[in-house]
């Protein structure tokens, strides 16, 4: 149309620029490790393969062919391994039926997903689950975090407790304490030897599955309003400016 000004907008930055949606059939890198760096592994193996990545590192158990900036953050994207560089949004549609809008490539159309919320679950669950504690954001929704680094949310979000001889106490819906537990299974499936994670619970106060299946149980029977738990969760990473404890009743 005539009357129009047009602007032609010219060697733009990296993230704005379109890019086609990559499908779970491509061969990517991956962003933490050396390890497909020639070949590339298949996009829909890559979400369980960074979320291995985050698992290590929480237990601070180190990998070999990690590439020099491949150091784990604090709140690594689930799909990607970055941090500070995507976003994802646990949202609901009008049927209720959730889905995830974010801007990873490493998210494709048609990604599958187990159900997160299943105590007894033995493949990677490391997927956006929210975070009842938050308050909703500009979506409607609570706070959208990520499963295995839930507990780092915590810590760095809703402890105000500056004094590393206290120990903050938080308030957690019990749900939420359900959705954040990852089972002994999954832990080996992923690479966790059992041992490690007997030791990592015991030392940290973290529970197992004996105290989480009964609480879903009743959870399932009575209501999530109507059940409490208490679980201790200890972050060796440096939150908040210091190592917190963040017990939650």
């Amino acid at each position: 149309m005539t009357g129009q000004t047009h602007f032609v907008l010219s060697d733009l930055p990296a993230h704005l620029q379109l890019k086609p949606k990559l499908t779970s059939k491509d061969k990517v890198e991956c962003f933490l490790c050396k390890r497909y760096d020639s070949g590339g592994l298949v996009l829909s193996k890559m979400r369980e393969h960074v979320s291995q990545h985050i698992l290590f590192a929480l237990c601070d158990m180190s990998e070999e062919n990690m590439k020099s900036e491949g150091y784990v953050g604090l709140f690594p994207c689930g799909f990607c391994g970055r941090e500070d560089t995507c976003t994802a949004h646990l949202l609901t549609k009008k049927n209720g039926k959730p889905y995830i809008a974010n801007n990873c490539p490493y998210h494709y159309e048609g990604m599958r997903y187990v159900n997160p919320m299943d105590p007894g679950q033995t493949r990677c669950s490391n997927t956006p689950i929210f975070c009842t504690m938050c308050p909703p954001s500009t979506h409607g929704q609570p706070e959208t975090v990520w499963k295995y680094t839930a507990h780092l949310h915590l810590i760095a979000q809703h402890s105000s407790v500056d004094d590393e001889s206290d120990e903050p106490t938080l308030a957690v819906p019990a749900q939420m304490a359900v959705n954040m537990f990852i089972s002994q299974a999954e832990e080996e499936h992923m690479g966790i030897k059992s041992a490690t994670t007997e030791e990592f619970r015991e030392e940290y106060a973290l529970p197992g599955s004996d105290t989480i299946e009964p609480v879903n149980t009743a959870i399932k029977r009575d209501g999530a309003n109507s059940v409490t738990v208490a679980v201790g969760v200890f972050s060796k990473k440096p939150c908040c400016g210091t190592y917190s404890r963040v017990i939650m009743k």
